[in-house]
């Protein structure tokens, strides 16, 4: 029983926290057993009565239209996530044309990802390319995530010095390197270059 009431507490939160991705792998293989053992008992007592099955498959039923549904964004499409980081490896192993694709789909997948306009604006304004549109996620990206402010700012003011508009670029740039946190002394220090 001391046995049981472990795997129960260890297994608990894990079902409920079930339509997270990470969760769900390792857990499956049990799932399926327990799964299979279920429809079992359903099969055996399907001669007993519609009372005896009807909570049991009541549950079945329950948990096939909630894992399936949007409430807890189970359908969401999630690997946008994927191509962001891709993205960032691509772009670190210095094959901008390979990351902006990846960055591209990501946003494509998820257009209200403002981590990924930054970065995608960032690298435009790096190649020196689609300045407008870098702009344009830039402002989006400031715009939709005041905790990435001063990273936006900085990528901002980088477009806009690429752009021409020296005073515009130097705002963007000052007001960055004052909302930086202590601990994004590197950043800042990239920022403090860009100015």
């Amino acid at each position: 029983r001391l046995l049981l009431v472990y795997a129960l507490a260890v297994a608990l939160p894990l079902l409920l926290f079930f339509v997270v991705g990470r969760f769900r792998l390792p857990l499956l293989p049990v799932l399926a057993i327990a799964a299979a053992a279920g429809a079992q008992r359903l099969w055996r007592a399907r001669t007993a009565g519609i009372r005896t099955i009807a909570g049991p498959a009541a549950l079945v039923i329950g948990g096939l239209l909630l894992s399936h549904s949007a409430l807890l964004g189970v359908a969401q499409d999630s690997t946008w996530h994927y191509y962001t980081l891709q993205g960032e490896a691509l772009y670190r192993q210095g094959r901008l044309d390979r990351a902006i694709a990846a960055y591209e789909e990501s946003l494509r997948r998820n257009p209200q990802a403002p981590a990924t306009m930054n970065a995608l604006a960032y690298l435009y304004a790096e190649q020196g390319s689609d300045l407008e549109r870098a702009e344009s996620l830039a402002r989006s990206a400031l715009a939709q995530a005041p905790r990435l402010r001063a990273h936006a700012l900085d990528t901002l003011g980088w477009v806009l010095f690429r752009r021409g508009d020296l005073p515009g670029a130097a705002a963007a740039l000052e007001e960055a390197i004052a909302g930086f946190a202590p601990w994004e002394a590197r950043q800042r220090a990239d920022a403090v270059a860009h100015l």
